[in-house]
Formats: structure tokens, sequence, C-alpha cells
């Protein structure tokens, strides 16, 4: 028995394996083996991914680059073939004089990929707390930060700034600022994109070709499952009125495998835009997906002349989307700001959308291309609707096999036997400070009419920011949950014998109140009592 135990503990401890880390830098120290920062190897050397005994990284490793006492700039650097069974961390140094920032700028004239950083088929792996951008200047680039052919990797807590040149598909320089897509049979999918800031600066290239891109995040040639959630993302004025910055474009996506795509608690926003052309998310020729989309804010300024929508999920090609769920987003758009093409079920609830163009040809809601046969799911309710300004021609286009177009939400609500936006509202909608440039200035005002008037949607609970729903009687429209300030009079008596101060006071909740009793001479405080 004793001979049993002891080989069974010897299979234990032999089958137990400790995390690594690994100290990168910019140039080599000490004997470059990469175990210490006294001994860190350089970034560009062939085993830089590997533990410091040159064997392969495995799950819970750790990857250090130096920060230095303020920053380090690094040059383009591609990981290629990375795939360990489980998640390998790479990040900033965590110690002091070590813990700056990290920073990832190609310079010169783009090679390769013409990206800053990129991972290159590889899997389980998180890129944490990291700057990408890029010091070229006059040449055009493809993107900042390229995902190729990965899953399972987790873009988290990064700032990417994308400050190059986009120029069109011809010449491979779009400009993007995440760029996802496959490669030779590896198709990335699962990717994770959270927590980042992401901001497209303005593009001041003249010669910008007229299918100029320049989004802050593209994914292209994937199977889908990826999820893009908790991110600020912001795109400044394009060049020309031909460009089409996207802050969030998707092309030829998904496949059988029905993956849920995760847009969520998201601010999305277009700046100071007045001539470019955009969507905060655009989906086309993409094959089955299952969207899913709750607690965003969409704000885009950009004045289009084409009717351009702020939601486009488009299943051309004759791949319909399995399912696109739209939940409790906040939508701002000087053009249309819902179009639908070719999906099997739609939800579309709990969403505040607000056209503020004074075109009378802008709809405010398109469900194109539809009908019952191809959607036999189709619920749209507890929605407020809002036209900020001017007329509209008609509110809704929804062209059942053939084409309606109804001019008054009385009439789109009376459609199909009065099954759509029984609970649902228009007119103003009160907020903080609308066309803010902080997602803050989004929240209900107490004066609002959409607090309370939502549907349970357990998805999106809690709201973009946390704060759990409900507050009230029930769940509220829009991506913030409003919470009531409430105010409480306090009064305070005594015998006669003294005085107390405060007597009388108004007390927000949560405030604490310090009460002082003085008594008159001969007499003493005893106690508080309610």
């Amino acid at each position: 028995m004793k001979k049993y135990f002891s080989i069974l503990l010897w299979f234990i401890f032999c089958g137990l394996s400790f995390a690594v880390p690994k100290y990168l830098g910019l140039v080599k120290a000490g004997d470059s083996t990469g175990s210490s920062w006294t001994n860190a190897q350089g970034y560009l050397n062939a085993n830089a991914f590997k533990r410091p005994d040159n064997s392969a990284l495995v799950g819970g490793d750790t990857v250090y680059f130096n920060g230095g006492s303020d920053s380090v700039v690094y040059g383009k650097t591609q990981i290629s073939s990375l795939a360990p069974s489980s998640q390998v961390v790479i990040t900033n140094g965590k110690d002091a004089g070590h813990n700056g920032r990290v920073i990832f700028a190609q310079s010169g004239t783009p090679t390769g990929s013409k990206s800053s950083f990129e991972l290159l088929v590889c899997q389980n792996i998180k890129l944490y707390g990291m700057t990408f951008k890029t010091a070229i200047t006059g040449v055009y680039a493809e993107s900042i930060l390229k995902i190729t052919g990965c899953t399972n990797c987790i873009i988290d807590h990064d700032t990417i700034y994308n400050n190059v040149y986009g120029h069109g598909y011809n010449d491979g320089g779009n400009g993007f600022g995440i760029y996802m897509n496959g490669t030779g049979g590896h198709p990335s999918k699962k990717i994770t994109i959270t927590n980042n800031y992401i901001e497209c600066f303005t593009n001041n290239d003249p010669a910008m070709l007229t299918n100029g891109e320049r989004d802050p995040i593209e994914i292209n040639n994937n199977y889908g499952g990826h999820t893009i959630m908790n991110n600020s993302i912001i795109s400044h004025n394009a060049y020309t009125s031909s460009a089409h910055p996207d802050l969030i474009q998707v092309l030829n996506e998904g496949s059988d495998s029905n993956f849920v795509f995760t847009v969520a608690n998201n601010f999305e926003t277009m700046l100071n835009d007045t001539s470019a052309q955009g969507q905060c998310f655009y989906s086309t020729y993409t094959g089955h997906n299952r969207f899913l989309i709750y607690n965003n804010i969409m704000v885009n300024s950009a004045i289009s002349s084409t009717g351009i929508t702020i939601l486009y999920i488009y299943g051309g090609n004759g791949n319909p989307h399995h399912s696109s769920w739209i939940y409790n987003n906040t939508i701002i758009v000087k053009g249309g700001f819902l179009s639908m093409y070719d999906t099997d079920t739609l939800m579309i609830k709990n969403n505040i959308l607000i056209n503020a163009s004074n075109d009378a040809s802008k709809l405010c809601f398109g469900l194109d291309s539809l009908t019952f046969s191809e959607t036999p799911v189709l619920q749209v309710d507890y929605n407020h609707y809002w036209r900020w300004m001017g007329t509209n021609s008609h509110f809704i286009s929804a062209r059942y096999g053939g084409g309606t177009y109804y001019s008054a939400f009385t009439d789109w609500k009376a459609s199909n036997g009065g099954g759509y936006d029984q609970h649902s509202d228009t007119g103003t909608v009160s907020f903080a400070n609308i066309w803010g440039t902080n997602a803050t200035d989004y929240k209900l005002t107490s004066l609002s009419n959409d607090i309370d008037k939502g549907t349970t949607i357990a998805i999106t609970n809690p709201d973009i920011v946390g704060i759990s729903r409900p507050q009230g009687r029930g769940y509220d429209r829009g991506a913030f949950e409003y919470v009531p300030i409430n105010y409480y009079t306090l009064s305070v008596s005594g015998d006669g014998n003294g005085t107390v101060s405060p007597n009388t006071q108004s007390v927000l909740s949560g405030t604490t109140i310090t009460m002082t009793a003085t008594p008159y001479t001969n007499y003493r405080f005893v106690n508080w009592t309610e």
C-alpha cells in the first residue's frame, strides 16, 4: 500500500505546471534569456515569445514588455503561430521603472502586413494595457493592430490611435484601427475586443480614394463569434465626402456554426463630421450569424445625402442572418438609424432612436426587403422614436413583399393587425447633453418619458455603466438606467431644555449627517429617540 501511495504522489507532482514570466526589452540585457529585467531579451529575438529556457509558452505564462519609467516605443512586431492550450498574457511591465507605457508604432516604409502589430495564426493570446499607433507620415498603411487567422484571442484595456492615411482597397492602405481577417484556411473566430479606447483621427489626405475606409474596427472573412464590449470608439472628420468610415464594419463574416456576435456597452461616435458618410455598425455580404447588439450609445454626426443607416445588417448572397437582437441602444443619427435586410429573426426593443436630420428624405426606421416568410419572428416594441428636426416624408420603410411606406407612426402601429410598437412612443427625448462627446452625456434626465417604459430583457442588466436594472417600476429605454435622486426632510425637536443642530434640513439619500445636541445650563444630554 505504501508503494502505491508514493507512486501516486509522483504522478501528481510531475503533472504540475507553474506559470513562468518572460521579460522583453527594446534591446537585450545580461544573459538575454528573458528570465528577469536584468537579463531581458530583445523583443526581436527569434525566441522572444518562448519561455526563458526556450521551451514553448504555456497557459498562465505572462510576457512583460519593458515600459521604462514613462514609456518605451517598439517598432513593427509580429507574433506568429503562438498557440498555447490556455491563455498567455502579453502586457507592460508591472515593476517600478518598467511599468511605463508600452507603445508599438511602425515607422519608415510599411512592409508585410503594413501594421504596427500583428497576431498571425495564434490562439489564446491576450494583449493587455498597451498602446498601438504608427510613426508613419505621408504613407498609407493597412492597419494599426492586425489579427489574422486567430482564435480565442483578447484585446483588453489597450489604446489604439489610428493616425494613418486611408487610401482604399487598391493599394492595401485602408488605414484601419483594428483589422481582423483570415488567411490560408485560418479564419479568425471568437475574438474579444473589450475595455479599449480606439480613436481614428482626422484624415487630411486630399488624394483619398472614393472607397477610403479608415474604420476603427474592420472585420472581414472570418467565422464570427466575436465580442466587442465596453469600448470607446471615436472617429473624426474624413477629408472627402466620398469616404465612408464605419466605426465597426463586418464583411463576409459567419459560418454554419451560427456563433453569436455580440456588440454591447460601447460608446461609439463620429465627431464633427459635416461631409463624410458612414455607420456605427455596418454588416454586409455575410454568412450565418446571430447578432446581439445591446446597451450601446451610437452617435453619428455625419451628414449623408444617401440615407446612410447607423445599423446595417444585411445577409447578402442569399445567406440570411439567423437572428438579430437589438436591445436598449441609444442611437442618434442624421440619416436613417435602422435598416434591416434578410434576417429570419429580428427583435428590436427598448431602444431610443433619434433622427436629427432636417432632410425629409431620411427614414426614421427602415425594414427593407423583408417578407413575413423571410422573417417569421419579427418583434418591434417598447422603443422611442424622435424626429428632432424637420418633417419626414415617411416614418418607416417596411417592404413586405413589394414595399409599403408608412408616413405616420400610427399607420405603422396599425400595420399587420397592430403587431408593432404598441408600447412605443414618439416625441422629445430628454438627455443630459445631446451631441455630447462623453457617454454620460446620454444619461436620461428626471423629465424623460423613457424611465420605466421598457420591457424586461435580462441580457441588458446591468446597463452600460453597470447600474442594475430596473431602478424603478420597470426597465428604462436606452443604454442608461436612470438612478432616481431621493431627498428626505430631516426634522429634529427637543424637550425644550436645549438646542439641536441642524434641526430641519433637506437631505440627499445616502448622505451622512452629524447631529449636535447642546443642553441648557444645569441640563445634560441623555439620548436620541425616534
